[in-house]
């Protein structure tokens, strides 16, 4: 098992609102723990975060149907938490679709270092973290989604994505306890 890191959308803007900035500080901590735990073993992290061009080129449909820009490169919103760790042998990717592997080399890089395995931590269940897990079991990745680190925007709808992630593709949510132990006995 040679496992990497994928830490979605911990940006200033999907915290924009109160509602989704319950459990924030608890996520930032668990984030941090696992980023922590993967640098002292020397394996990759990669921080994937939503960037557009303003000038429309990058927005999904929903974005031109809606007419509004967010995530724009440049401005504060589309910045990765300042309380999110990183370190110099840290991978940024930039994604402008909810699926991390959609019109990106995330799939080519992981392999050319032979990633086998990842841990999928960030925003949200029922959005990027949910869709960037189908894709990598879809790339023949082993996925494990750190449910201490990941927030959900609605329960039921996270709890169903969990569900059917389990059920169709065997892509389990373990606590970070359970993922350092594994991370530690696989990569001494």
């Amino acid at each position: 098992m040679k496992p990497a890191l994928i830490v979605i959308d911990m940006q200033h803007w999907f915290f924009r609102i109160p509602e989704r900035k319950t459990g924030l500080t608890s996520l930032i901590e668990n984030t941090n723990e696992l980023i922590g735990l993967f640098h002292r073993h020397g394996l990759p992290i990669v921080h994937v975060l939503t960037i557009h061009k303003a000038d429309r080129s990058t927005w999904p449909q929903i974005m031109m149907d809606e007419g509004h820009a967010v995530l724009i490169e440049g401005t504060r919103n589309a910045e990765e938490l300042p309380e999110i760790k990183t370190f110099d042998t840290d991978i940024v990717v930039q994604k402008t679709r909810h699926s991390s592997f959609i019109r990106t080399d995330l799939e080519r890089m992981l392999k050319s270092q032979a990633i086998d395995t990842l841990v999928i931590a960030g925003a949200f269940t029922d959005g990027c973290v949910g869709l960037t897990a189908i894709d990598a079991h879809e790339r023949d990745f082993r996925v494990f989604l750190a449910k201490d680190a990941i927030l959900n925007v609605k329960e039921s709808v996270a709890n169903t994505i969990l569900d059917f992630l389990s059920d169709e593709f065997r892509i389990e949510a373990m606590s970070n306890r359970d993922i350092v132990k594994l991370i530690d006995e696989r990569n001494p």
